[in-house]
């Protein structure tokens, strides 16, 4: 497969020292990070009172979706305008 020359929508975009790739993966690192946390909380109220678990479910999928609007943007901005 031939390497395509033409500049991402990235190289447009971003600061000339960060990629896509780069910002989706340190994006991604600290929403999982903070998914845990909220799991972790989940836990600790669990035997307590189901409401905390059910809103910690609320935000976990929140994130979830988070991370996928967020590797849909990278690969957005992984394209070049012809494509």
């Amino acid at each position: 497969m031939a390497q395509n020359l033409l500049p991402t929508r990235a190289d447009y975009i971003l600061p000339t020292n960060l990629s896509a790739n780069q910002l989706r993966s340190r994006s991604t690192r600290k929403l999982k990070t903070l998914r845990n946390k909220f799991e972790d909380i989940s836990r600790d109220w669990a035997d307590i009172d189901m409401s905390v678990d059910e809103a910690v479910c609320d935000v976990t999928n929140a994130i979830e979706a988070l991370l996928q609007a967020i590797n849909d943007a990278a690969d957005y901005l992984n394209t070049t305008y012809e494509d």
